[in-house]
C-alpha cells in the first residue's frame, strides 16, 4: 500500500515522500480502516520539522487525524461493522511511557497518512451520517481542543467575554460556533479584514484587526473599560503578551499554539497582575491523563452538538497522497481558513 514517510526531520516539502509499505497487521481487538480523508495540521508540520524529536522514531508516517471505513476486523470486535465510517479518538497514535525521557510515539503503524491503518477498536468512534466527509476528517484535533478549553478548562459562565487571536483560522471559527452554543461572547483578533464578514456571520460582534488598530485600547473602547474573563493564545511571543494585557485580574489565558515560533517571555508576569493565570494547553496531555471511557463520552457529546447545531468545517483543497509536496506547501499558506486534506 502507499504511505507518506520521512526518514529525517526537515522542511516537509523536502523530506516527505510517498513509498510502498506493507499492509498493517491487525490484532483480535483491532479493526483495519481504509482511510478516506486526512487533514494537514500545524502540529503535523511541526513534528516533521523536528519540534518533538524525542517522541519520534524514524522513519515515520505522519498524521494525527482522519476519517475512514472499516474493511476488516479482529475476532474479538463485535460492536463495530465492516463498512462503518469511523475515526480514532487519540488511539490513532500510541504512546509508550519512557519515564523522565517523555513519550515515544509509534508512528510506523498508526499515522493516518497511509492508505490503511490498524486501530484499537476501543478507541474507535463511529461518525454519524449527518457529518460530511471533510468535516469528519477534521473532527478530532481542532474541535476537541476548542471544546475542552471552552467547556472544561476556562470554566466560563454564560455571558462571559473571552478573546482569541489568530481568529481567522479554522479553530477560530470553532471558538465562534461553540461560544454561541455556550452563551459566551467572543472577541476575535486577526491581522486582516478578510475574516470580518465570516466571523460576524458566526455571531462574533467585535473583530479587532491588529494590523490596523492597537489591541488593548480597541478592546477597552468596545467593552467600556472592562477587560475580558479569559484569552486563548495561538501565537505566543510578544503577541501573546499583548493578548494577556486584555485579561482581567483573576482571569486565565491558555497558550495552545505557537504560530510565532516563540514562547512567552519567562518574566511575563513582570508586565501583568500576578493573579492572571497563564497556562499551556496541549490536547496530547489530556489524552494521556484522561481515562478512555471519559474521553469517548466527551467526544460523543461534542459530535452530538455538531449534528444538533449542523456545524460543518470548511476545507481547503484536497490532494491525493501522491501530491504530498504540493499539499504541504498549500497547507503552510498563511491566508488559509480551511484545512488542506489528503485523499487516497
Amino acid at each position: 500500500m502507499r504511505a507518506i514517510r520521512y526518514h529525517q526531520f526537515g522542511c516537509p516539502s523536502d523530506v516527505l515522500q510517498i513509498e510502498k509499505v506493507e499492509m498493517p497487521l491487525f490484532k483480535d481487538n483491532e479493526v483495519l480502516v481504509q482511510m478516506q480523508l486526512r487533514s494537514i495540521n500545524p502540529s503535523d508540520l511541526l513534528t516533521i520539522r523536528g519540534r518533538y524529536p524525542s517522541r519520534i522514531k524514524l522513519p515515520a508516517i505522519p498524521g494525527y487525524e482522519g476519517v475512514g471505513v472499516i474493511v476488516d476486523k479482529g475476532t474479538a470486535v463485535t460492536d463495530l461493522l465492516i463498512g462503518q465510517r469511523v475515526l480514532g479518538l487519540g488511539g490513532i497514535w500510541s504512546y509508550t511511557n519512557k519515564g523522565s525521557g517523555g513519550f515515544l510515539q509509534s508512528m510506523q503503524k498508526t499515522g493516518t497518512w497511509q492508505e490503511y491503518v490498524a486501530m484499537n477498536a476501543e478507541t474507535i468512534v463511529p461518525v454519524p451520517n449527518e457529518i460530511d466527509g471533510s468535516t469528519a476528517a477534521q473532527l478530532y484535533i481542532n474541535p476537541l481542543t476548542a471544546w475542552l478549553m471552552l467547556k472544561y478548562e476556562l470554566k466560563l459562565r454564560k455571558g462571559d467575554i473571552f478573546i482569541a487571536n489568530a481568529c481567522g483560522s479554522a479553530i477560530g471559527r470553532l471558538f465562534a460556533e461553540f461560544a454561541l452554543i455556550f452563551g459566551y461572547e467572543l472577541i476575535g483578533v486577526t491581522r486582516s479584514d478578510a475574516y470580518d464578514e465570516s466571523l460576524n456571520q458566526l455571531g462574533v460582534k467585535k473583530v479587532i484587526n491588529t494590523a490596523k488598530v492597537p489591541l488593548v485600547e480597541t478592546l477597552l473602547a468596545y467593552t467600556r473599560g472592562r477587560k475580558v474573563t479569559a484569552a486563548l493564545d495561538a501565537v505566543g511571543g510578544k503577541d501573546g503578551v499583548e493578548l494577556a494585557h486584555c485579561v482581567q485580574e483573576g482571569g486565565t489565558m491558555l497558550l495552545y499554539g505557537l504560530l510565532s515560533g516563540e514562547q512567552h517571555p519567562h518574566n511575563i508576569h513582570a508586565f501583568l497582575s500576578s493573579s492572571i493565570k497563564i497556562k499551556n494547553y496541549r490536547l496530547r496531555d489530556w489524552v494521556l491523563t484522561t481515562p478512555l471511557k471519559q474521553r469517548i463520552s466527551i467526544f460523543l457529546d461534542m459530535i452530538d452538538h455538531f449534528v444538533r447545531y449542523q456545524i460543518s468545517l470548511p476545507s481547503g483543497p484536497i490532494f491525493d497522497l501522491a501530491e504530498i509536496k504540493k499539499a504541504v506547501e498549500s497547507a503552510e499558506l498563511l491566508d488559509r481558513t480551511g484545512k488542506v486534506l489528503l485523499s487516497g
